[in-house]
């Protein structure tokens, strides 16, 4: 999941902290020292410090997470923390030669010291520490907030999902065809009839109870892509080929959404035409740790009508589950969609 960054209230913290610390450094200073040289100076010095140093962090935080989304944590926090602290060290080191050039070239040789520079680097770096535990206090706010969000969302988004394919199992039309071709079959031949009800009731079986898990291993996808499909070949005998070509590593170790392969197959046959001349070719197969469903294209001639929920609700569980997108191609007379193989970390998000 893409990292959200509240740059505005990164902003406001940054100045809220600088308000806050330089005035803690103006009292401490005033009751230790009644008269303090240069007290004005360091005010301000202090102030717009901390201001553009949160700065720099808001603007390294921003990029790291734009250029480099998929790095981790870790990572991330590395690049911006060091390059933070370079920032604070090259501004503070660069303003107090500027200042004292001006207002007193004597301090200097004091600059060029070992001393000198230990007391700019040790600035640098407690000025990088404020600015980035302020920071990281508001990120790990959003953060909570992000995964707030993102939890109701998911379970909206499997509500959805369930719903959707209840409607698909228990809706008419699908029974309607079901029950009439398992009629059709029993009358000419009982044998046929009987395989068409026990493929029906597998069929059935699986999909509901596929409804209580957010992915399933593809091995029980592809099952349930089989019983489908021998369903259909039943209706329409050689104008349906369907063939699966997945790496075994990924039957049992790979998963994807529940009952998110046997749609995209539904589509296809609702979609085109089915004849033995010109037969629909569907093809399963796994690459590169993606699974591809494909198609040829054969539109019927009376086009029927599609909302798209299917393949929309697909994509938005997998961008909830695991952050990746679902790629949908129609070209050279193949549709084609790209599912990326999750692994079992996802069975209970």
């Amino acid at each position: 999941m893409v990292i959200n960054i509240p740059v505005r209230k990164l902003t406001i913290t940054s100045v809220v902290t600088s308000v806050i610390f330089t005035g803690l450094i103006g009292v401490l200073m005033r009751i230790n020292v009644a008269v303090v040289p240069n007290f004005y100076k360091i005010i301000i010095d202090t102030f717009f410090s901390i201001c553009l140093v949160g700065f720099g962090h808001i603007f390294m935080l921003s990029h790291a997470v734009k250029k480099h989304p998929r790095w981790s944590a870790f990572k991330t926090a590395a690049f911006t923390y060091i390059f933070t602290f370079l920032f604070a060290c090259v501004y503070t080191i660069t303003v107090e030669l500027l200042i004292d050039v001006i207002s007193d070239p004597e301090k200097l040789a004091h600059m060029k010291t070992r001393q000198g520079m230990g007391e700019q680097l040790l600035g640098a770096a407690i000025i990088t520490l404020l600015v980035i535990f302020s920071h990281n206090q508001v990120l790990l706010r959003q953060r909570r907030i992000d995964a707030e969000v993102a939890l109701s969302e998911t379970k909206a988004a499997n509500v959805e999902a369930t719903n959707f394919v209840l409607q698909q199992q228990i809706q008419p039309h699908f029974l309607f065809n079901a029950l009439n071709v398992l009629n059709g079959l029993y009358k000419r031949d009982y044998n046929a009839g009987h395989t068409y009800m026990l493929h029906l009731a597998n069929f059935l079986r699986a999909s509901l109870s596929s409804t209580k898990q957010n992915v399933l291993p593809i091995s029980e996808e592809i099952k349930m892509c089989n019983d489908y499909v021998a369903m259909q070949k039943m209706r329409f005998n050689e104008g349906i080929r369907f063939e699966t070509g997945v790496d075994s590593k990924y039957l049992y170790e790979g998963y994807v959404p529940s009952f998110s392969l046997q749609p995209l197959i539904e589509n296809a046959i609702k979609h085109n035409e089915l004849t033995s001349e010109n037969p629909l070719k569907i093809r399963l197969y796994s690459e590169d740790g993606f699974l591809f469903v494909t198609n040829n294209l054969s539109p019927k001639i009376s086009p029927v009508m599609s909302t798209g929920q299917g393949l929309e609700n697909l994509r938005k569980r997998y961008e909830l589950l695991s952050g990746d997108k679902l790629l949908v191609q129609r070209d050279n007379g193949l549709f084609s969609v790209r599912l990326k193989i999750l692994n079992d970390e996802y069975r209970h998000n």
